[in-house]
């Protein structure tokens, strides 16, 4: 088993930027392809054995304004995922960290 771990750090940008950190060497910037309004982007941290699922949101309609949302969820309904996360909110994008291990793949879907 795994011991050491890094963390990711995940946030909504600009309004069609997900800034990733902690997943690769060097920080990356992810673009939505919905620019610029109600973007959306999925990601799978893990596997479907161990893992999450993050989905950022740029200002969806039920929200008054434009602001980055996260959506935390496991992979699947019975996958397990033994891993801290927490969120954080500032003015205007919710941020996600997750404590994993250092293999962890990353990788945007849909």
């Amino acid at each position: 088993m795994e011991t050491l771990t890094k963390t990711i750090r995940m946030s909504g940008a600009s309004d069609d930027t997900v800034i990733i950190d902690g997943a690769f060497e060097h920080q990356h910037s992810i673009r939505s392809e919905c620019y610029p309004i109600r973007s959306m982007m999925d990601f799978i941290i893990g596997d479907e054995t161990c893992g999450l699922r993050v989905r950022f949101e740029y200002a969806p309609a039920w929200l008054e304004d434009d602001v980055w949302i996260a959506t935390v969820a496991t992979v699947r309904e019975n996958t397990k995922c033994p891993w801290p996360v927490r969120l954080f909110v500032n003015r205007y994008a919710t941020s996600v960290e997750i404590d994993c291990p250092i293999s962890t793949p990353i990788r945007r879907i849909g």
